[in-house]
């Protein structure tokens, strides 16, 4: 935890002091600019010559305009020959460099501006000094006026000299947050509780004038402990002490009045005690300013301080010891004066003009004037015109709300990064990173602050606000690269802060708050290719379309202890909500840490089964190091993810620090091509779970729900603005939020979408059971609807229609209330609903648009299904077929062609009862045929219809066929009644009985609304035929209204059609009624005359009143007219009262009256009636197919009055295109020029008939169509059906051999056949097309499918379908009648390969145990069987490796794409694979060895990865030697360790008895698998001496001599404890 002090002392020379707001309020962007790097205070001169050849034209320049500008201040100059405007070969200019760059812009990156040393860069030395040629003739130059009236003053007793040590040996990284705070920076080595340490000074020249000196110093805590610290001198004088606490600082200046001597020393100590447990500290610097003579001590530059003096016009400086030459300079900056010294004798004189306070002055010899390094150009990748001038980043041009900062180095991917980001919608602007230090960080390269600068001006002052800004550039942390050159070169874009964390770019530095002000990511690239592989990712990321697994989400749990995965666990179920919820509706899988490991292996197949398939987001919550996580969850090599990038949040310490020299799981993630992640949001930092969780909730909340559909880098600020709300004064909090670190662009999004994509996929169909057959009482349709967009809670449906190959679709209809990720709807359905045989499945949904959707596209999918059943269909000839042989065989096929009924029985006659005499009856033993071809026995009589038939014979269930023979010719024709039923019809009836037409007739409702003659509207009078008004209201007098309608079409007549004496004869065209005056008694005669005489009977005749019907004048003749017509209210009704009456004429069953009750009423009447159709149309079955159509011939019987024509349909093979050919009534036409049956192999008839007289239809005899026949597939499992197994072992090859025949007698083409192998949920696993030979007429066909089961497990159905749709044409391959026998459905089962391989592990060709010694430069070989023949180990995947050093806990993880990792695959020979393993040690130590093995299957090879520990030891060395077994009887081993990396030469075991005598040497280097390491069995003795004779019973001693012995050192072990290191002793016993 980092603690503020409270401020003892500071007084910087402060960015924040004087720095513009943005750094940039110097440039003027029409003027040129030159960098001068300076490292050392000092005067400069500068040349003509220097200008030149650093390739500044010098005429192109008054002199008069030279500037020199650092860190945004002018400087004063001395320019020689500027008065003649022109600059000269002669010419220079001299300038005053404070020298280095100082810790001054470093001030504005601590809190409350207090560095822990001011005077000492974070970051870089070099300060920068920019020449340039202003707009003005008034540039700041040094006052040269000099007075030499020595005499009248009295010289200064002292100057002020400050001497300054600042330490910087280390980096104190005080505590875990991206702030600066105090106790941050360079300091000295810390000294420990109770130790101290001394700083001396050079304090030379001491001025014992009275005049007290300052001593200044600063030191930091370096433990997070009490500290008591005393400051003193070194004989103990005190000077101060304090007590401060944790990573803070201390700063004090003390007065002092003690005289100085040359050096000055300074003790920091310690003080022990008061608990504590430690106490380190540390110096960061020591300053002494103090009273110094003017004895300049033999230098030829010197700066000083002349203290304020309050009278007196000039001062008199004498100066003494200095190597001025002739004419040393005295330069006051601050007062710009260049006064030439007066040299008198040893010492030098000059007059400086009263400044009255103290200014710092500098005293130089002219020929110490020191010569610029070098004068750099401006120009960056940025720039494009003159290459001195920077770019105008105040230019709208030039800026943009996508903004990337990138290195020189990286420049051309980063242009292309920025390219593809212009078009994808952005305003992308590039900036070279050097731009950015030069013009907002006064030229100080490296320095975070210049890209803050830059931001703050691109958020606040662009008229285009930088939304994004992208770094695109390796950073190191400012430890790494501060002092190191290679690491300082390959710093190609700095972090902010330490640790660093690029979201301190964007927000308050203070800490007073937390709030982003614009999104930002970095990726940590180091070569054009990372940018270009990762710009390749984001390509792919952003291109891609809805789909399910953008909805995969893994959560990965660890932890330590039980507490810990509890906690761990708690936090991502908690983010579950918001991620399965509305908008995102994500599938969450969750893997937890089971184990107390620091590392475990994960579930490592489901894991890269998710990979593979694509997931979102990738949630980490545990513990981790920059190199991986507790939860091994492999390495992105390891996983195909291509285009299928997730975004990974890893809430665990340092997994985000991408600012270290080694390469972290972070970056490795991220950078990696073709895989990996798309981004990686982490913390840089040490983090506390509680932290993490604050910050990674919102994060995840506004991520799938409330910044939905937005970048990531929004999301982020968002995040920000919510913490900073709810614990803006949380310190720890806040220092945990900023450490969060976004690996990659802020610009991009987790998938998301502005609407839903509800998808539908062949997957989404199944059925439980996955095999339906008629047996069954019900069966489920399952279908599964995804969304792979938005959520949305709108409802719309679900339709699924279920369509046999003949017969109606069964149709459902479902709402959906709603879908967030995905929903499996199940219809359970009768069995009785759906006969046996092929359907086609197809679901749609939203089909009536209600949701607005990604892609509508997808809505639909068909599937193919299968009823099983032993049903059986006549199949050839093709129904109402024209057959051109006398005694053509018949051919019927099963339903199931695995499950044909035993017996059928086939029927054929020529009456459609079968009651004929010659009727042909037969019962057949089927013998498992799937398809039969049965000969009647009979010859067919030419054009006589025949009807035949089958059924099973064991349940009746008769499917019928007709067909009519004549001599030669093909075709399809109807000419029986009872082959005429299954035409479609439109307004006619056929009785097939009487074989007679007729039209429909229709129920028709005739309405009429009148008023009386007070009614307040005479409007409503009017009638209406079925709604529809035909007349309304009259001519405005009174009248009775009167319409006539036709007896059999109920069209009512036109008032204009004939003169009836009605009152509206010529003005009322177009009225459906006839208008009668009732107040004018011709008018009345005449309506009388117009009903008796006019209407025929038969027709409708609807009377209503018009205002008054004047019933009271009406004569006789026409109230009898009215009551013929059955009338009665007429005469008893009122004049003025509304009146309605309607009638059939000749039948006053229909005739029906209503009046009002009163003149003011309102009536309504309706009456029902019947009309007949006069037209009408009939459809044929489809005929077809055919590859070339002949003729047409029908016959029908008219009478005159009556019409016939026929329409002639084409229809594609699709069954969606229509086209009329022809419309005609000829009895006969070609139809070989007509219709191109390639296009069009199906025809439709249409016949349309007419007749307006006496409504009946003209009568259809016959109608043909000849044309050439198509082949016909029957499949015939029973002749060839070969399963070879139908339960596999995972990895056989499946195999299949199958059969069908033509049944057809025409031959077909090369078939095409299509094998299907589906999962139980209906998953297509393959489509596989094969073609065979051409299926001649009558003859059979064979094929073989063999397929891999190497990826399958489970139960699966194979559906083989002969003649299929070709996938290249989108048609079938060839054209037949009838498809139901083209189908053959079977299962099969892939047992699961369970069985473990067998691994076995050796070093240097033996087994080791654990604890055994090995070598540095190891042989390791792993060997892994595995008793599949089927599944070899063929694929480097079998095998993990790993070695993690015991000491530093540092697991590393070798692959196969390295040297040192070989792999040999197994073969059928040999079902062992081998990988040889050659890792190299350099470090002395205990390793820890880790093999995970496992089958092609995923079977583990045990249930914990091998182990093995063994030790390195890099020295030669060799342990005691020792015997086993000892006593020993038959024959013993000698045992002992030998380390280092050779084996000697020559090596002997020597053998004594007990009186000294050698009885026996063995020769150890001459044993077999002698080696570096433990050597247990390998030197063997069979108790014999030199001549091979057995020992004797006793006690012997052996001694070990082996070449160079004197250079092994003695390894020591366990055994020394007991043993003699120099010999041992064995005993050899009786048997």
């Amino acid at each position: 935890m980092k603690k503020f002090l409270l401020l003892i002392y500071v007084s910087l020379f402060s960015y924040i002091g004087f720095a513009q707001q943005y750094a940039n309020n110097w440039i003027q962007y029409s003027q040129k600019y030159y960098r001068i790097p300076i490292t050392s205070e000092g005067i400069y001169k500068v040349t003509y010559n220097d200008l030149v050849s650093y390739g500044i034209s010098v005429g192109d320049f008054d002199p008069r305009n030279l500037q020199i500008i650092h860190n945004g201040k002018v400087l004063p100059l001395f320019v020689s020959g500027e008065s003649d405007f022109v600059f000269n070969v002669q010419d220079y200019f001299e300038f005053y460099a404070p020298g280095r760059n100082t810790g001054w812009l470093d001030t504005a990156m601590y809190m409350k501006n207090n560095p822990l040393n001011p005077d000492y860069s974070l970051y870089n030395d070099t300060a920068s000094y920019f020449l340039t040629f202003a707009n003005t003739l008034t540039s700041p130059r040094y006052d040269t006026t000099r007075n030499t009236n020595f005499s009248s003053y009295t010289a200064q007793s002292y100057c002020l000299r400050k001497v300054r040590q600042n330490f910087t040996a280390v980096y104190n990284s005080s505590a875990h947050a991206p702030y600066m705070y105090e106790g941050e920076g360079w300091c000295d080595n810390f000294f420990n509780m109770g130790a101290s340490t001394d700083k001396t000074l050079s304090t030379p020249q001491y001025a014992n004038v009275g005049q007290p000196y300052s001593l200044r110093f600063g030191f930091c805590g370096f433990s997070d402990t009490r500290h008591d610290i005393f400051v003193e001198s070194p004989i103990g004088t005190p000077l101060f002490d304090t007590i401060y606490s944790g990573y803070n600082a201390v700063h004090k200046k003390l007065t002092l009045s003690n005289a100085l001597t040359a050096t000055t020393s300074i003790r920091f100590r310690s003080i022990s005690g008061f608990g504590k447990a430690a106490d380190k500290n540390s110096v960061a610097y020591v300053e002494i300013t103090y009273p110094h003579t003017y004895n300049f001590e033999s230098t030829n530059q010197f700066t000083f301080t002349v203290p304020a003096v309050p009278t007196g016009n000039f001062l008199l400086l004498e100066i003494t010891n200095f190597d001025g030459g002739d004419a040393p300079i005295l330069f006051c900056p601050e007062t710009r004066k260049r006064i030439v010294a007066t040299k008198s004798g040893s010492k030098y004189q000059v007059l400086l003009p009263n400044p009255y306070k103290e200014v710092t002055c500098i005293f130089a010899n002219p020929d110490a004037f020191q010569k610029v390094p070098k004068i750099v150009t401006v120009k960056t990748k940025n720039s494009t015109g003159a290459a001195s001038m920077f770019h105008d980043l105040s230019n709208a041009a030039n800026q943009g709300n996508y903004v990337i900062i990138t290195n020189q180095s990286l420049w051309t991917q980063a242009n292309s990064y920025r390219a593809y980001r212009s078009n994808t919608g952005y305003s992308a602007v590039l900036i070279d990173v050097n731009e950015i230090y030069n013009q907002f960080g006064y030229g100080i390269q490296k320095h975070p602050m210049a890209i803050y600068n830059f931001i703050e001006y691109a958020t606040k002052v662009w008229g285009i606000k930088a939304e994004y800004i992208f770094l695109i550039g390796k950073g190191y942390q400012l430890d790494y690269y501060r002092n190191n050159s290679s690491n300082y070169a390959n710093t190609l874009i700095p972090g902010m802060g330490y640790p660093a964390a690029d979201l301190l770019f964007t927000t308050d530095l203070q800490a007073k708050n937390t709030i982003s002000k614009v999104a930002i990511g970095r990726l940590a690239a180091k070569t054009n290719s990372e940018v270009d592989y990762y710009k390749k990712k984001v390509e792919e990321h952003e291109k891609q379309t809805p789909a399910p697994w953008m909805k995969t989400v893994l959560h990965f749990g660890g932890g330590n202890t039980a507490a810990e995965k509890r906690l761990f666990k708690t936090y991502l179920q908690s983010y579950e909500s918001s991620l399965e919820g509305e908008y995102f509706g994500a599938q969450v899988y969750t893997f937890l840490k089971e184990s107390s490991d620091v590392f475990e292996k994960t579930e490592p197949e489901a894991i890269r089964e998710h990979m593979n398939n694509g997931t979102s987001i990738l949630n980490f919550f545990g513990h981790a190091s920059g190199t991986g996580f507790d939860q091994n969850i492999d390495h992105p090599s390891l996983f195909n993810n291509q285009g299928k990038y997730p975004l990974i949040i890893a809430n665990s310490c340092y997994s985000g620090d991408i600012f270290t020299t080694s390469t972290g799981i972070n970056e490795t993630w991220t950078l990696i091509p073709n895989r990996g992640s798309i981004g990686f949001i982490a913390n840089v930092d040490l983090g506390s779970p509680t932290y993490l969780n604050i910050f990674t909730l919102p994060f995840i909340n506004n991520t799938a729900k409330h910044n939905y559909g937005k970048s990531v880098g929004t999301s982020i600020q968002l995040t920000l603005q919510e913490i900073n709300n709810k614990y803006g004064s949380v310190q720890e909090i806040k220092n945990s939020s900023l450490s969060f670190m976004l690996h990659g662009d802020p610009a991009i999004k987790v998938h998301s979408f502005q609407n839903p994509d509800l998808e539908l996929k062949p997957a989404s169909i199944f059925t439980n059971p996955s095999f339906v057959t008629n047996d069954l009482e019900e069966f489920t349709l399952n279908v599964v609807v995804y969304n792979n967009g938005r959520t949305t809670k709108d409802s719309c449906y679900l339709r699924v229609v279920l369509t046999p190959q003949s017969g109606e679709p069964y149709v459902i209809n479902h709402l959906i209330q709603g879908l967030f990720l995905r929903d499996t709807f199940k219809f359970v359905l009768p069995i009785a609903l759906f006969p046996a045989g092929n359907y086609s499945i197809n679901a749609k949904i939203d089909d009536t648009n209600r949701i607005e959707e990604y892609d509508e596209m997808n809505n639909e999918t068909t599937v193919d299904f299968f009823i099983s059943s032993r049903d059986v269909l006549p199949v050839y000839p093709p129904n109402y077929a024209i057959i051109p042989q006398n005694n053509q065989l018949l051919t019927v096929s099963a339903v199931d062609p695995h499950n044909p009924p035993a017996r059928i029985i086939i029927e054929i006659d020529t009456t459609a009862s079968y009651s004929s005499p010659l009727k042909v009856s037969q019962t057949i033993q089927t013998n498992g045929r799937a398809s039969i071809q049965w000969n009647p026995g009979i010859t067919y009589i030419e054009h006589k219809v025949y009807f035949w038939r089958v059924t099973n014979a064991d349940s009746i269930k008769w499917n019928e066929h007709s067909f009519v023979y004549e001599q030669g010719r093909n075709g399809w024709a109807q000419k029986h009644p009872h082959q005429f039923i299954e035409n479609n019809l439109s307004f006619m009836n056929f009785n097939e009985q009487q074989n007679s037409y007729s039209y429909f007739t229709v129920p028709r409702v005739v309405t009429a609304n009148n008023t009386g003659s007070l009614g307040y509207n005479v409007y409503p009078t009017n009638y209406l035929i079925d709604g529809v008004q035909y007349g309304s209201s009259g001519a405005g007098v009174d009248a009775i209204h009167i319409a006539v309608m036709d007896s059999i079409s109920l069209i009512p007549w036109y008032s204009s059609q004939d003169n009836y004496g009605h009152y509206n004869y010529l003005t009322g065209v177009g009225a459906r009624y006839f208008i009668f005056v009732t107040s004018n008694a011709v008018y009345r005669a005449n309506m009388a005359k117009f009903i008796r005489d006019s209407i025929p009977k038969g027709n409708y005749i609807l009377a209503f009143s018009y205002k008054d019907t004047r019933f009271s004048l009406w004569e006789e003749e026409l109230r009898q007219v009215f009551d013929d017509l059955g009338a009665t209210l007429h005469r008893t009704t009122p004049d003025s009262y509304p009146y309605i009456l309607f009638t059939k004429k000749g039948d006053v069953s229909y005739t029906k009256e209503t009046i009002g009750v009163s003149n003011m009423d309102y009536i309504s009447q309706s009456s029902n009636v019947v009309s007949n159709y006069f037209e009408g149309t009939q459809k044929s079955t489809k005929i077809g197919p055919s590859n070339h159509f002949q003729e047409y011939v029908w016959n029908i019987t008219t009478v005159p009055g009556e019409i016939a024509t026929y329409t002639l349909k084409a229809i594609s093979q699709q069954q969606d295109i229509y086209s009329a050919i022809k419309q005609s009534s000829n009895n006969h036409d070609r139809l070989d020029t007509l219709i191109n049956a390639k296009l069009f192999p199906y025809l439709e008839l249409e016949n349309y008939t007419q007749d307006n007289l006496l409504r009946t239809p003209p009568h259809l005899n016959y109608w043909k169509v000849y044309y050439d026949p198509v082949g016909e597939i029957a499949v015939t499992p029973k002749h060839i059906f070969t399963l070879y197994n139908d339960t596999l072992q995972q990895g056989d090859t499946l195999r299949l051999n199958v059969s069908a025949q033509n049944v057809a007698y025409v031959n077909m083409d090369s078939v095409l056949i299509l094998y299907e192998i589906r999962s139980v949920t209906n998953e297509l696993i393959v489509a596989k097309y094969q073609r065979v030979a051409p299926a001649l007429a009558q003859q059979y066909i064979y094929d073989q499918l063999s397929y891999s089961t190497k990826e399958l497990s489970g139960t699966y159905t194979i559906r083989i379908e002969f003649n299929p749709i070709n996938p290249n044409t989108g048609e079938y391959d060839q054209l037949e009648n009838s498809r139901i026998n083209n189908f053959l459905y079977t299962h099969f089962y892939v047992k699961t390969d369970k069985t473990k391989p067998i691994l076995d592990v050796t070093i240097d060709n033996r087994h080791v145990s654990n604890g055994d010694y090995i070598s540095s430069k190891p042989t390791i070989l792993l060997r892994l069987y595995d008793e599949n023949q089927y599944l070899l180990l063929q694929d480097t995947s079998v095998f993990s490796v790993k070695i993690t050093n015991v000491l530093s806990g540092i697991t590393t993880t070798y692959y196969f794409n390295g040297s040192n990792l070989r792999f040999v695959p197994a073969t059928a020979n040999n079902k062992t694979c081998y990988a040889i393993f050659s890792p190299e040690f350099t470090e002395n130590g205990t390793y820890i060895l880790s093999i995970e093995a496992k089958d092609m299957s995923n079977n583990l090879s045990g249930i914990e990865p091998y182990t093995i520990e063994f030790t390195i030891d890099l020295e030669s060395k060799i342990s005691v030697l020792y015997n086993f077994p000892n006593p020993c009887t038959d024959a013993t081993t000698f045992r002992f360790i030998l380390t280092g990396s050779k084996i000697p030469e020559t090596m002997y075991i020597h053998i004594y008895a007990n009186d000294g005598k050698l009885v026996h040497t063995i020769p150890v280097h001459t044993a077999k698998h002698i080696h570096i390491g433990t050597n247990s069995l390998e030197v063997y003795w069979n108790l014999t001496d030199a001549a091979g004779r057995r020992l004797s019973a006793g006690t012997y001693t052996y001694i070990l001599r082996f070449s160079n012995q004197a250079s092994y050192k003695h390894l020591k072990t366990v055994h020394d404890q007991v043993m003699n290191t120099k010999y041992g002793r064995l005993i050899i016993a009786d048997y």
